[in-house]
């Protein structure tokens, strides 16, 4: 959009026009002298077809973004559609370009940025840096520079899940957009339900990135919300056993009986792969289809072996029944079953004998010697 003027000067040697100043044109000069509310309340009075709306969106979240005012950015970077990758390249703590989880939204172009954008965009390495150089008259050891140094960063990272949770709702995600997401999820104090929600919901969450996360805040029941999704039942498995021998701490209990979970797993007559959410148009190309296939037969009982034979030792009748199930009928399979009941008629008899003093032969169980 050009400004046309009805004014013209004329001289020897030229011609001249008094043309009005665009709206691009008044914004920029705002941005430029540091009145930044006076330039958000001047694209505010613009109509949303405005040709360069989303340009000068950019350009005030940027702005606001170099003063640390975090939260007020948010909705400018969601309205000027920012690519994430921009925004995501001052947190490398989230995400790095052309890490293993760089699958989807052209990852292998550069993002592109308007020039005028660029030039304004602050240059720290990251948001901790721009923080430090926010308040440069504070001492590293003053007490109110590591309070405000916390309550910048955590808007800063507010604002990030503000923006990308604008992106996923415009239908732009996929793995890096929802990996990073569950990250900050994860890393929220107290807000647990938060993720928990999330991950419930269709997803193109890496599981690889965001694991290492989930144990070292101890998310457990997060982490096996993602290995059932993911159909990973031998991780699923694994997770349940460190839960229940006290490997892994649950602080929340919300696993209260993993025993119990395990057992129904592999108890039940056909366990097969949880069924994934839809994959979204953006997800990476080899992410994994709609629905997993079925864990065939052979390792099925492959699970049911292994873990049957180590739940003998912590439950004894639920052990043997998930053996049951298995293919224990051949090799050492086989050795393994006659052991444990050995091992349970000499556990009867001497039970029976503490009880009667030898008075009267044992009695064993025909179900359990069967």
């Amino acid at each position: 959009m050009f400004a046309r003027s009805g004014v013209l000067l004329i001289g020897d040697s030229q011609i001249s026009s008094l043309v009005p100043c665009t709206v691009t044109a008044q914004a920029e000069t705002l941005l430029d002298s540091h009145r930044i509310d006076a330039a958000i309340s001047l694209v505010g009075q613009q109509p949303p077809a405005f040709a360069d709306a989303a340009y000068l969106h950019q350009r005030i979240a940027f702005a606001l973004f170099a003063h640390t005012r975090f939260l007020d950015a948010a909705p400018h970077f969601s309205h000027g559609h920012l690519d994430p990758r921009v925004l995501l390249s001052y947190f490398p703590h989230l995400w790095h370009p052309h890490a293993d989880f760089d699958l989807d939204l052209d990852a292998d172009l550069e993002a592109e940025v308007w020039a005028g954008v660029e030039a304004h965009m602050p240059p720290e390495a990251d948001i901790y840096e721009l923080i430090r150089n926010y308040a440069p008259h504070l001492r590293p050891a003053d007490r109110p520079l590591d309070e405000l140094a916390r309550i910048l960063a955590d808007d800063a990272h507010e604002m990030l899940a503000r923006v990308l949770r604008d992106v996923r709702a415009r239908g732009e995600g996929g793995a890096i957009v929802d990996t990073v997401l569950a990250k900050l999820l994860a890393r929220a104090p107290g807000d647990s339900n938060a993720l928990a929600s999330f991950l419930a919901a269709p997803n193109a969450v890496v599981l690889a990135e965001l694991e290492p996360l989930l144990v070292s805040t101890r998310q457990y029941a997060a982490l096996c919300t993602l290995y059932e999704q993911r159909g990973d039942l031998e991780s699923l498995c694994e997770a349940w056993a460190r839960l229940a021998d006290g490997t892994w701490s649950d602080p929340t209990s919300s696993i209260p009986d993993p025993l119990e979970r395990m057992f129904t797993l592999l108890s039940s007559p056909s366990p097969v792969t949880a069924a994934l959410p839809p994959a979204s148009a953006t997800s990476p190309p080899n992410a994994p289809s709609s629905t997993a296939p079925s864990t065939s037969s052979i390792a099925r009982d492959d699970l049911r072996r292994r873990w049957g034979v180590w739940m003998v030792d912590r439950d004894l009748d639920r052990g043997m029944q998930v053996c049951r199930r298995g293919v224990l009928c051949l090799s050492l399979s086989c050795t393994v079953l006659r052991v444990a009941c050995c091992a349970l008629r000499v556990a009867s008899f001497l039970r029976c004998a503490r009880a009667t003093s030898l008075s009267a032969p044992p009695s064993f169980s025909p179900e359990l010697i069967n």
